[in-house]
């Protein structure tokens, strides 16, 4: 290296490192058989092996999504529908039979000490017309 002063960029900083180079070149036989190996042949062997690499993956990639894609489309889908169809029926037949059961005015439900602030008072406000009143069912 001969203190030749070298520059490099390191995170957007640049600096100037001649001695401290060359102390790591002379202190660490490792790093200067690291710099030896990492020519630019290998370096450009390396990346072919990455883009190899990176092409299979993505190969697989492609066709791992394709077999999803084709498992919803003609698996879960068709399931989905076929499943809502009994559903449908089913609760259809239920529905067709339903009678509401008698209401009981027990005194410790439905106890109400103020009105509401909204509405007539009487409703929650989530109110749901199946559920009863104070007074019994909204018919």
């Amino acid at each position: 290296l001969n203190r030749v002063k070298l520059r490099t960029t390191f995170v957007g900083t640049e600096f100037c490192h001649s001695k401290m180079l060359h102390r790591i070149f002379r202190i660490s036989p490792a790093f200067r058989l690291a710099v030896r190996h990492s020519s630019s042949d290998k370096a450009a062997l390396a990346l072919k092996a990455y883009n190899d690499a990176m092409a299979s993956e993505i190969a697989h990639a492609e066709a791992t999504a394709k077999l999803w894609k084709r498992l919803t489309l003609f698996g879960a889908l068709p399931l989905i529908a076929l499943v809502g169809y009994h559903v449908m029926t089913t609760e259809a037949e239920h529905e067709a039979h339903f009678h509401r059961p008698e209401f009981i005015p027990y005194s410790h439900l439905r106890i109400r000490n103020k009105p509401f602030p909204w509405g007539d008072g009487n409703h929650s406000i989530f109110h749901n017309h199946n559920n009863a009143l104070p007074t019994g069912y909204e018919d």
